[in-house]
């Protein structure tokens, strides 16, 4: 089995020094809905898209910085002991023109689900990287992209109510978020020691291997995006009561 690791050097980039003052409302933004509604679903997915426009631009209230774009120090992805892939110095755009598809909350086994898609997910970067992706050896270092085409994000998580200064407040469990795409398109600049001939023939392979990469690559660009979108939740329920979050 592969062993995925991720890193963020920036602590976060997205939440940075969580304001830990609790008792806040919700922003004006976000609507809140009722757990009674039959209709607690369509409410809450309208509630997330109109929300959503409002999040991208970021909150300094809520201690979020912009996704447009969104900005990453580094993120390492390992797959076992065969490639270790450092990218750093991440823009990435395409998340601000995503679209809130699904909420659905379930109150009597508490579990959330959401889904977002995007039109694509560019990742301008600079690389480095070592060891064999697929079966192919690869080494390199400099400027690159990634990009997903037409990506859907699925994330789902448990929670329980704690309270604190007698009010309650959800506690994320377990989140996890994961992904589809239709296509991964790569260019990778100076593979090779800069060597035109071995690097075209590389990316030629990835972007037609693109399946079989993502399935090694992929975990860890889901678990980065599982930690950013965790925080910014967190940003949120960690200061806002349920009773703020739900109406009776």
């Amino acid at each position: 089995m592969y062993l995925y690791k991720f890193l963020l050097i920036t602590c976060i980039v997205v939440i940075s020094n969580v304001n830990n003052s609790l008792c806040a409302k919700l922003p004006d933004y976000i609507k809140a809905c009722s757990l009674s509604d039959p209709k607690l679903n369509e409410c809450a997915v309208q509630s997330a898209r109109n929300a959503f426009a409002f999040i991208v631009k970021g909150d300094k209230t809520f201690k979020i910085s912009s996704f447009a774009p969104l900005k990453l120090d580094q993120v390492v992805i390992n797959v076992g002991e065969s490639l270790e892939m450092k990218l750093n110095n991440l823009t990435i755009t395409g998340i601000d023109i995503g679209t809130v598809n699904k909420v659905e909350i379930n109150p009597e086994t508490k579990q959330w689900l959401i889904e977002l898609s995007s039109k694509h997910l560019t990742m301008i970067l600079t690389y480095d990287i070592k060891g064999r992706i697929l079966v192919l050896p690869i080494v390199g270092q400099g400027p690159g992209n990634l990009t997903l085409e037409n990506p859907v994000f699925t994330y789902k998580f448990n929670y329980e109510l704690a309270t604190k200064a007698n009010n309650s407040y959800i506690n994320m469990i377990d989140p996890l978020l994961t992904y589809t795409t239709s296509k991964m398109n790569f260019h990778l600049e100076n593979l090779f020691n800069g060597d035109e001939r071995l690097g075209g023939a590389m990316n030629t392979f990835l972007n037609e291997n693109w399946y079989d990469v993502n399935g090694e690559i992929g975990p860890s660009i889901a678990e980065t995006m599982n930690t950013i979108v965790t925080s910014v939740l967190e940003s949120y329920f960690n200061r806002v009561p349920v009773k703020h979050i739900f109406t009776a």
